[in-house]
């Protein structure tokens, strides 16, 4: 698991990238990643990223 961002956003559209890499800084393989998205404790959206 990698936490991408933690913290206060302010409202409006937000953008958040992912570098493919783990919380080491490690590159991760080609696969599915499954990506869950928390908004005051509740899940907002969850999709799946393939990395190739």
């Amino acid at each position: 698991m990698k936490i991408l961002k933690s913290g206060h956003t302010p409202p409006g559209q937000s953008e958040i990238q992912w570098t493919g890499t783990d919380n080491n800084g490690s590159y991760l393989p080609a696969g599915i990643y499954h990506v869950v998205m928390f908004f005051n404790d509740k899940e907002m959206e969850s999709l799946k990223v393939v990395k190739k």
